[in-house]
């Protein structure tokens, strides 16, 4: 199964430059290697110059063109009922007039005279993207896509459509999930001066200087780019191009593109340790509200703030652990579904799914593809009075009412963490002798 690979960023950062150097990069380790530039005619999914037929009218153009018929097959792209007619190969056209004529009527992305709607737009798309899944040789190893997933689409879907960020993200997350089997990823090209890179690529493909207005509209784009990019649900990595050091990004491309899973999980979320932050407190308070009102009041016993950042003066990584104590009586399945994907993830152990018996399961919040949020939760979902919320609880209970363990807890902290900085297993293993030395003491 191969990889799938976007090189994404406003124009002018050197997506093309990127997917070449990548593809060669990668072809000269030994490895199979599709890739697709921009405007590249051969691009399974991503189109410029195509129109949009449903298959009733299509069939009437096969009828009214005959001498063209077998040119428009073989340049037709099905989409389940819709047939996509290609009709221009970069900047030659594929068939004369009237028929050319037709075709740029029924144009699908760009500056459509017939805008169809956007759900329709979408389910298109999507059709088209199962296809070049079903039809991907599993020989490749890599698939290299230039400005295909975010660079083109949003460019449509803002120029048509007016398409807010939401509406953005939601389609391109619809596209995401046709091929997850491919475990996609995103390598974002990124400048400090959007203005230098335009005029930059502008100078080098001989084209007239960018205007304020165009400068200002992909300096907005980027800024776009990344609020949807965060709430995607791949993996993506941003590259800072500024200083044009293309040797050492593109060697670090390389060493993400070769991570497993979890090497990368390593990396993006490591041991953060903190001061005390009374902010702390507002976020239990925030979160306690929103799981009330998510789950309902009925279905809760009681919700505890505990770990270390409960402990005022203690250093901790600066996530909220919360135990959501529930009713007997509360429907799991409901409370899963509130819970639900992307602010939250159930989590079992190191997995993805409910672990039996329930209800001992932990959802986590905050935690984006590309590291985390600004703030961060573990919710701990038990039965009132379990054994492990009691021990969490007296473990809370006792550092308030000991500063002298709290110092001795901050300073195993510190001396832990530059071990375990990308281990947060072995980290919380490290702490578990204090952690039981402490609970035994308020057994006593």
């Amino acid at each position: 199964m191969p990889k799938l690979i976007f090189i994404e960023g406003v124009s002018g950062v050197g997506k093309s430059t990127t997917t070449q150097k990548l593809c060669d990069k990668l072809r000269g380790m030994g490895y199979s290697v599709d890739r697709y530039r921009e405007f590249d005619f051969p691009n399974p999914i991503d189109f410029y110059s195509t129109a949009y037929f449903k298959k009733s009218e299509y069939d009437a153009v096969l009828v009214e063109y005959t001498g063209f018929a077998e040119d428009i097959k073989n340049n037709t792209v099905i989409a389940d009922d819709i047939r996509l007619v290609r009709y221009y190969n970069q900047k030659t056209p594929l068939f004369s007039e009237p028929l050319l004529g037709k075709l740029r009527e029924r144009e699908f992305c760009w500056n459509p005279a017939n805008l169809i709607p956007l759900s329709e737009y979408t389910r298109v798309y999507k059709s088209v993207w199962e296809n070049f899944v079903q039809n991907t040789s599993n020989q490749l190893d890599y698939l290299i896509f230039d400005g295909s997933l975010i660079h083109h689409p949003i460019n449509d879907m803002t120029r048509n459509y007016n398409a807010t960020s939401e509406q953005s993200t939601c389609h391109l997350n619809t596209l995401i999930e046709t091929v997850g089997s491919f475990h996609p990823q995103i390598i974002y090209l990124s400048s400090d001066n959007v203005a230098e890179r335009l005029m930059k690529a502008r100078i080098s493909r001989n084209e007239t200087p960018p205007s304020d207005e165009q400068i200002r509209f992909w300096e907005n784009r980027k800024d776009m780019d990344l609020a949807v990019m965060r709430r995607l649900s791949i993996p993506y990595d941003i590259y800072d191009i500024s200083q044009e050091n293309w040797d050492s990004e593109i060697d670090v491309m390389m060493e993400r593109i070769f991570e497993t899973d979890v090497e990368r999980q390593a990396r993006i979320y490591p041991i953060i340790l903190s001061e005390y932050n009374p902010a702390w407190l507002d976020w239990f308070v925030e979160e306690e509200a929103i799981l009330t009102r998510l789950i309902g009041v009925d279905n809760i016993y009681r919700i505890s703030h505990i770990g270390s950042t409960a402990i005022p003066g203690l250093t901790a990584k600066p996530t909220v652990d919360i135990i959501l104590e529930v009713n007997e009586t509360t429907d799991l399945d409901k409370l899963t579904a509130a819970l639900s994907s992307p602010k939250y993830i159930c989590l079992s152990g190191t997995g993805l799914t409910m672990p039996t018996p329930p209800p001992h399961m932990t959802f986590i919040k905050g935690y984006l593809s590309v590291g985390f949020d600004e703030k961060v939760y573990h919710i701990h979902v038990r039965y009132p009075n379990d054994n492990d919320t009691q021990d969490k609880l007296l473990f809370r209970d006792y550092l308030i009412a000991h500063p002298e363990a709290v110092t001795e807890y901050a300073e195993l902290k510190h001396k832990l963490y530059k071990d375990y900085k990308h281990n947060r297993d072995g980290y919380t293993e490290a702490k578990s002798a204090f952690v039981r030395k402490i609970i035994k003491k308020t057994k006593i």
